[in-house]
């Protein structure tokens, strides 16, 4: 016997779950699968905090889940890694139509795909 809240396994006989105080079951639901992982790609690469934080509040707008890698900025040195704005696989497209909006002179040092 099972409980279908917490899972637990009882003997026989036992016919209330003692902490979840529901009844018992003769077999448990099989658990649902996992969500797959994220594939994260990059939507836009620059050296540039502002241009990241602009790309950002767009994705933000439009509900895209986005993702900063190399973001964090020494003020004393200069930004020596590229910081990449990384969005889910499956958001790309919805990414690269929500930065058509964008004013072109933020992304003056874009490569742009057109």
């Amino acid at each position: 016997m099972y409980c279908p809240q917490c899972r637990s396994e009882f003997v026989p006989g036992v016919i209330t779950c003692p902490e979840c105080d529901v009844p018992l079951v003769d077999a448990l639901e099989p658990l649902p699968e996992e969500p797959r992982p994220k594939k994260l790609v990059p939507l836009v690469v620059t050296y540039n905090p502002g241009d990241a934080a602009i790309v950002s509040a767009f994705l933000e707008s439009r509900d895209i889940e986005y993702y900063l890698r190399n973001d964090v900025v020494d003020r004393m040195y200069l930004q020596l890694s590229p910081i990449e704005v990384m969005v889910n696989e499956d958001d790309l497209a919805a990414g690269m139509e929500a930065l058509k909006d964008l004013d072109p002179r933020f992304t003056k040092d874009w490569e742009k795909e057109e």
